[in-house]
């Protein structure tokens, strides 16, 4: 299969016959674009992927966003990582953990006082590359790496035909891997020899908020990582109580 033509004007990595660049012939329109220095946003197993394919081609400067600072396998996960990769992971709050602050989300009313008088600010994953872009000094044009793939969803496979697999209109952000399935990644993660977070063990994937099947887990299971989301979400007991005697 003939690959596309990179084209020269625009960023956001369409060939001139109007199709994604596939990922192989991405990276150098990238390095054109960033230099040889990217952000990478560092969450589960495609992010992992991502970072395997591109540890050889560029510097990578990963970051990891948590909802509850501190539980015991995301802080084994980022130490095995840090060791393999011999680098820092950057830890920040994700920007849901914030919205649910603000929302007052499990909070009791005296809490929710106070994080209201907090005015806790509004930000999103392009505000914390932009912030790590001019830390680390990447200029203007810095991209950062997203494990994300057209085979995930139709609505990402819309995003990138539409899009493409590099942008910078709000977010910088390059979609490193994008045409894989997500037997590629596993395969490409097999033969480097890693291993993945215990959440894959516990839940699937990695976690998406708080909700019934990981509160539960925790509790049952991992009680000092419980009483860690109950020290930032005093209510959430209460989403197990829906579940197992309301609903």
């Amino acid at each position: 299969m003939p690959k596309a033509r990179i084209q020269t004007t625009g960023r956001n990595g369409i060939g001139e016959d109007g199709q994604p660049i596939p990922s192989d012939d991405l990276r150098q329109y990238a390095r054109d674009i960033a230099g040889n220095r990217l952000l990478l946003s560092f969450s589960g197993r495609d992010s992992l992927a991502a970072w395997l394919y591109l540890r050889d081609h560029f510097e990578l400067i990963p970051y990891w966003c948590y909802t509850v600072p501190g539980l015991s396998y995301d802080e084994q996960m980022l130490e095995y990582y840090e060791r393999e990769f011999h680098c820092h992971i950057i830890r920040l709050p994700h920007p849901r953990t914030y919205e649910l602050l603000r929302r007052g989300a499990w909070q009791p009313l005296e809490n929710w006082r106070m994080l209201y008088y907090a005015q806790l600010p509004y930000f999103d994953y392009a505000d914390i590359e932009q912030r790590l872009a001019r830390q680390f000094g990447l200029g203007e044009n810095y991209l950062a790496v997203v494990g994300i793939k057209a085979a995930d969803n139709l609505m990402r496979l819309r995003l990138i035909r539409q899009m493409g697999p590099i942008g910078n209109k709000h977010r910088h952000y390059y979609f490193a891997i994008w045409d894989w399935k997500t037997v590629d990644v596993q395969e490409y993660i097999r033969k480097a020899g890693l291993k993945l977070s215990r959440e894959y063990r516990y839940w699937g994937s990695t976690g998406d908020g708080i909700e019934y099947n990981w509160l539960a887990y925790l509790r049952d299971n991992l009680p000092e990582d419980y009483q860690k989301v109950l020290d930032v979400f005093p209510l959430a007991d209460l989403e197990l109580f829906r579940f197992e005697h309301v609903a």
